[in-house]
């Protein structure tokens, strides 16, 4: 399975908390062969809005107007079909603009370990401000970007969908829902992904996403560190992972760190996201990599999920 499949099935959760209103390896860890046997590349797409956010950035950075950074049209716009919005709540998912946002249902069945966030930047941010998010990823294909964000807080279940049009590396984020919703920086899990062809098949292929909120940030602003974090349906009590490239043609190339357990605390409540970092000096500019992750379910069965990115350099 693929990022995506955690994609079309385990986002089905639900919105359970008092709203603010906005003011303005060990042995039992099969990682690399379950990892290899269940890791299609070419696993089937998730439901996403199909509207095109035309905010032209263009990894300059340069900020645009607010009016001119997101000019999506509504009537293109369809939001996931497979999320449960609430009935008769103000907060529900839905379209807002150039983006479907909101709350959902949980699906109290759901158990699969996924990717939630892949982020390179994170700043501070204020949300009751009024100013806008500036979410930025870096230039690589020529498809639409998909963006996509939710909430880590335990038992509140909100997603955030966009797509911006080829050639951009901007989305301009309003903040409404997230001053609502008082969520912060250690709160937000951010992924942005496009389809990139490997080994002749076109797949999803992630990219590290930065959030600032300064108008003034530089946008060629890097990181030591890739951070990826995951979350699990069902508690968790060993996680181990591994690293390595993928060749062009599609062939796995050597490890770049092979089964690391992760000493973080031994201990993953389901529905609580943890973290797994990325060195980038272990990475080549320019090529996609296969990050495995394995772990032990307290009821002693496994979990595993890859996670294909682009470290553009």
């Amino acid at each position: 399975m693929t990022i995506r499949s955690s994609e079309s099935r385990v986002e089905l959760l639900a919105p359970n908390l008092e709203l603010r209103m906005p003011r303005t390896c060990p042995s039992s860890i099969p990682i690399v062969a379950l990892c290899l046997s269940l890791l299609g590349w070419g696993c089937g797409s998730a439901s996403a809005p199909t509207a095109l956010n035309s905010a032209s950035a263009g990894g300059s950075g340069s900020p645009l107007a607010p009016s001119s950074r997101n000019s999506a049209s509504a009537q293109k716009l369809t939001c996931d079909a497979s999320l449960n919005p609430p009935r008769d709540n103000a907060f529900a998912y839905r379209i807002r603009g150039h983006r479907c946002e909101g709350l959902y249902v949980k699906d109290v069945g759901s158990t699969d370990l996924r990717v939630v966030s892949f982020t390179e930047i994170v700043e501070d941010f204020d949300t009751r401000s009024g100013e806008d998010l500036l979410v930025r990823w870096p230039a690589f294909g020529d498809g639409d970007t998909h963006v996509r964000a939710e909430s880590l807080k335990p038992r509140h279940f909100y997603r955030m969908d966009t797509i911006v049009a080829a050639g951009s590396t901007l989305y301009s984020w309003p903040t409404d829902l997230l001053a609502a919703f008082d969520l912060k920086k250690d709160e937000l899990a951010m992924l942005a992904w496009t389809r990139h062809a490997v080994g002749g098949k076109e797949n999803d292929a992630y990219l590290p996403v930065r959030v600032q909120q300064r108008t003034e940030a530089n946008p060629m602003d890097r990181n030591s560190v890739y951070t990826v974090v995951l979350m699990a349906g069902v508690e968790l009590v060993e996680v181990m992972y591994s690293l390595r490239g993928v060749e062009p043609d599609g062939r796995f190339g050597p490890f770049v760190q092979e089964k690391q357990v992760l000493q973080e605390h031994g201990y993953y409540p389901a529905g609580r996201g943890f973290k797994v970092p990325i060195p980038v000096s272990d990475l080549k500019a320019g090529r996609v990599y296969l990050l495995e992750v394995g772990a032990t379910r307290k009821d002693g069965g496994p979990a595993a999920i890859g996670f294909r990115f682009v470290h553009v350099g």
